[in-house]
């Protein structure tokens, strides 16, 4: 068998293989208050983050990749509608909100035409995933506040000295770690470092969220975390500067503007 193709295939079972032994493992568990939230967090990360990497350096075939595009999205909205509650129900979700995140964030990423577009990418989406988050209308607030939508839309991970599953990272940050990756694979940046340096992100999301005690969204630690670590992947061409700048001002000055509007239009108590 091909080495790549037997890496993707490594990829797509490896969440789902994982979770299933955690699963089994985590009620027999006895740990802190503290290294239970962190063996749950780094146990959800760490996976997605191990598969998408597996996925990424490894080759899928166009109609596989198709058929799993297709199939995740259908597969999570069918559990939803079903109410499904059980632990296989949390691990088919985590399965497939990965491969959905990869197939489409490695379409996207491969399609990135300088490694310059990283960082106006990642201000952009960095931005638009802070006011998601932090605005009473934004989709992932809405999610968050959710405890049924937080679950079909976030991988779980076994909560150690219990049965059930945590949710801990999103869909979105998923997309966006897979066109990273497909970008940094694509333009020959470093592939070893940029996967550090996503993790590192991810660390530091995950610590503020502890400390602050709320959804602290990871996508722009992730970001600018491996903007920050890879030159190739801020330095923006001669040609690409004016519109790259003004897309990082106009998204600042957007996204600043529905974060004090939360505010400004609040009733006065």
């Amino acid at each position: 068998m091909d080495r790549r193709l037997l890496t993707g295939l490594v990829g797509l079972a490896f969440v789902p293989a994982v979770v299933s032994i955690a699963a089994l493992i985590a009620p027999h568990l006895a740990l802190s208050p503290l290294w239970t939230d962190i063996t749950a967090f780094a146990g959800a990360t760490l996976t997605t983050l191990v598969a998408l990497s597996l996925l990424s350096r490894g080759s899928l075939h166009r109609w596989l990749r198709i058929a799993l595009f297709v199939a995740a999205p259908l597969t999570v909205l069918a559990i939803a509608l079903s109410n499904g509650q059980r632990p296989a129900h949390a691990i088919a979700i985590a399965a497939s909100l990965t491969v959905f995140g990869h197939v489409l964030g490695d379409f996207i990423g491969h399609h990135i035409e300088d490694p310059g577009h990283l960082l106006p990418a990642s201000i952009v989406a960095s931005v638009a995933d802070v006011v998601s988050v932090l605005h009473p209308s934004g989709p992932s607030h809405s999610v968050i506040a959710s405890e049924h939508g937080l679950s079909w839309m976030a991988v779980a991970f076994p909560v150690p000295g219990t049965s059930a599953l945590a949710p801990a990272i999103g869909v979105g940050d998923l997309l966006f770690i897979a066109l990273l990756l497909a970008a940094a694979r694509r333009h020959a940046l470093p592939w070893r470092r940029g996967v550090l340096l996503i993790a590192a992100g991810i660390a530091v999301a995950g610590f503020a969220s502890y400390s602050l005690e709320a959804a602290i969204p990871a996508l722009p630690a992730i970001g600018l975390a491996f903007i920050a670590g890879i030159p190739g992947a801020r330095k923006l061409r001669p040609k690409d500067r004016t519109l790259a700048i003004a897309s990082m001002v106009g998204a600042l000055v957007l996204g600043g503007s529905l974060l004090a509007s939360r505010f400004l239009l609040q009733p006065a108590p």
